[in-house]
């Protein structure tokens, strides 16, 4: 989208703002505001554990804006009083289906507003804020590396009256955890139940194969790769990902045996979890179901690219929860780590700093977990 477009937009929110404040809201109404990928919300669940603990059932009415994509599984597992899931990109581009979200959100009354997003979109989750209304917001205070024009940065200030200051060079687990302490004192809560396994899966004692890439095939592993790392073993492999990820899916599949099962597009979210929580390993790009695997204490290794080294690994010691599970992560050891993805290294397709890691080194770090 165009610049221009984008502060006339912005012009539009601020007019928004003014059309959908309202007065009278409920301070004991929250909003949580979470609405990008399934590997984020997965870093977040222990803080989204933790709103529950602060704000308690009975005394508020907890809600959550949650990406549609993943809903389901938030719905299963957080002890929210009220779920809002959208879809994001209809949500950006379908303005009956926009004023529709923003009306039900408006209808909520939140007192409080959390924005616990740390690189949040003003056309996205700050056009949602507009809606809510809140008389209280909490949200980080972001830099110049933030994508909002100077009109959407002003337009802010009337959102978010408590920001929260976190470099943005940190873990994502480490901007949530600034963020919960922002709101009181936090403490480790328990894991809930884990998801219970999948019928035709549950005797198994199988391996969950993600080849795909939240970043884009650009940032795929070669998928006939996996068989040089799974070669030797005997364990059904259940080889995953969404629709759009099936061509990837079956060369992996093909590519591994006939102990391979390609589930491309298949699982609804909900089965996902239950397929990741129940697994004896999970290895596969740097995508969410790897950060999944490790909140339900799951072995987990990652082919991992260099555009935002720290970002989302490796995992900070002492900074997650006791029961997570830290990934293993395998990385190119690449001059040009830290270029946000703008590469301009690459010559094949994939982003070298991907393609450069040997499947003898991912083979290497699978035998050192104990399958």
């Amino acid at each position: 989208m165009r610049i221009g477009s984008k502060i006339a937009l912005t012009a539009d929110m601020f007019r928004a703002h003014l059309a959908f404040r309202r007065r009278g809201h409920d301070a004991h109404r929250i909003l949580a505001v979470r609405l990008d990928g399934f590997g984020d919300f997965a870093l977040y669940l222990p803080y989204a554990l933790m709103l529950r603990e602060l704000y308690p059932r009975g005394e508020y009415h907890l809600a959550l804006c949650t990406n549609a994509a993943w809903s389901e599984v938030a719905e299963h597992l957080l002890p929210f009083d009220e779920f809002i899931p959208i879809e994001v990109r209809r949500y950006m581009t379908d303005m009956a289906y926009r004023r529709e979200t923003n009306r039900r959100v408006a209808d909520g009354k939140y007192g409080m507003l959390l924005q616990p997003r740390f690189f949040r979109e003003p056309l996205l989750e700050d056009r949602v804020a507009l809606a809510a209304g809140a008389d209280v917001g909490y949200a980080f205070a972001v830099g110049d590396g933030h994508l909002h024009s100077s009109v959407g940065r002003r337009l802010e200030k009337l959102l978010y009256a408590n920001w929260i200051d976190c470099p943005e060079n940190r873990h994502e687990a480490q901007k949530n955890r600034a963020f919960s302490e922002m709101l009181g004192n936090f403490r480790e809560l328990p894991r809930p139940e884990l998801p219970p396994p999948l019928p035709e899966w549950a005797e198994a004692s199988y391996i969950v194969v993600l080849p795909g890439s939240g970043k884009g095939i650009r940032a795929a592993w070669d998928p006939a790769r996996w068989a040089a790392v799974l070669a030797g073993g005997d364990m059904p492999c259940a080889v995953t990902g969404t629709a759009a990820e099936a061509s990837l899916v079956d060369a992996a599949a093909r590519a591994i045996g006939a102990r391979a099962v390609p589930l491309a597009g298949k699982l609804t979210a909900w089965e996902f979890a239950r397929l990741l929580a129940n697994a004896r390993a999970v290895v596969g790009n740097d995508t969410g179901g790897i950060h999944f695997a490790a909140w339900c204490g799951v072995p987990a290794l990652a082919v991992a690219g260099g555009g935002h080294p720290g970002w989302y690994c490796p995992y900070p010691e002492g900074s997650m929860a006791s029961y997570i599970r830290a990934p293993r992560f395998v990385c190119a050891d690449v001059p040009c780590a830290g270029c946000a993805w703008n590469c301009t290294q690459r010559a094949n397709g994939t982003f070298p700093c991907v393609d450069m890691v040997t499947a003898e080194r991912v083979a290497s770090e699978l035998a050192r977990i104990n399958l």
